[in-house]
């Protein structure tokens, strides 16, 4: 059953003898409570028997790499920083032998090299230039440079230079897939003319050692993921030449707010709740509390972990895949 963070909160604040049956945290307590629960999910995230939700993404235009994530730059405000590309959503037409006015853009996508921005919602020109594809005309922020020119039609890619934006709602540098950076890669498909491909799986160690070296290969065959941040590479080989990649992969939890619902499955609940538990006792000083708490802690972690321990993968004769020696250092099979 669903709980909010702040009854999770209050009743582990209960369970650590900081406040009574029938009282509640005030609001500076809630607060400090509420980021040590955000840290605790967080951490949770890491490990393997945490339930993450399987998302699935697609890109094209592959060559040996894409990238996944974003990373936020402004929300709502003046963007500092000035772009020279393209950019899309222009949001209305800017009509012929008109001062545009305010040249708004919704949900834009600005491209400068290698590099691409988004918004979420608008972004709207302050200082710079805009103009057509074929520079037949040219407008800025409150003038036009060549009113005789055609009309600019809403939804056109235009030609930004050193343009400045306001921003309406959040503004991202993001990857080849617009998303949170996973925590990790489930799966990786390449799709030609309706056909699924899976991918192998190589530890990076690996990726660059041994199966860049194989050339009997001659399709998108291996991937590693490499952590590099705030975007997350995934790497192929051979190189694709066509075709679209789908990715399945594990996105995070955003961090909770104190009436946000934590909605998760049996059992977690309670191990959430007896760790927050232990680390407020910690943090009132009640040691032996918190022993007492730690305790129950790493039960509720080992019932999780046993409802989460997946079987390995058989093969058709139904012996398991790789059957040999685990190495730790590369969570792989040997």
């Amino acid at each position: 059953m669903a709980i909010t963070a702040r009854n999770l909160i209050t009743n582990a604040a209960r369970q650590a003898g900081i406040i009574g049956v029938v009282e509640n945290l005030n609001s500076n307590e809630a607060s400090q409570a509420l980021n040590e629960l955000n840290n605790i999910m967080e951490h949770l995230q890491l490990e393997n028997y945490y339930p993450h939700n399987n998302v699935e993404h697609s890109v094209s235009n592959v060559t040996d790499s894409f990238t996944m994530g974003r990373t936020l730059l402004k929300e709502n405000g003046f963007i500092t920083d000035s772009y020279s590309g393209t950019i899309t959503g222009l949001a209305a037409n800017i009509v012929s032998s008109a001062d545009p006015g305010s040249v708004t853009f919704t949900t834009p996508t600005i491209t400068v090299g290698s590099d691409v921005y988004f918004c979420d919602n608008t972004l709207t020109l302050y200082t710079g230039t805009v103009s057509n594809s074929d520079s037949s005309r040219t407008d800025s922020a409150g003038s036009g440079t060549s009113f005789s020119g055609p009309t600019i039609t809403a939804g056109e890619t235009l030609t930004i230079t050193n343009s400045n934006f306001t921003v309406t709602g959040n503004f991202y540098k993001i990857g080849d897939i617009y998303a949170d950076r996973p925590n990790r890669i489930v799966s990786l498909l390449q799709v030609i003319d309706s056909v699924e491909r899976p991918l192998q799986f190589i530890p990076e160690s690996s990726f660059d050692q041994a199966y860049k070296t194989n050339t009997s290969v001659t399709h998108p065959t291996y991937y590693t993921v490499r952590g590099t941040f705030p975007f997350l590479t995934i790497q192929i080989y051979p190189n694709a030449t066509n075709g679209t990649f789908k990715v399945f992969s594990q996105i995070i939890t955003s961090s909770y707010g104190l009436n946000d619902e934590i909605n998760l499955p049996q059992g977690y609940q309670p191990l959430i709740q007896y760790k927050l538990a232990r680390q407020l006792a910690e943090d009132y000083g009640y040691a032996g509390k918190a022993q007492q708490l730690l305790a129950r802690e790493k039960d509720m972690i080992a019932s999780v972990k046993k409802l989460n321990n997946q079987g390995r993968l058989m093969t058709n004769s139904g012996s398991p895949i790789r059957n040999g020696r685990y190495n730790i250092n590369t969570d792989s099979w040997i």
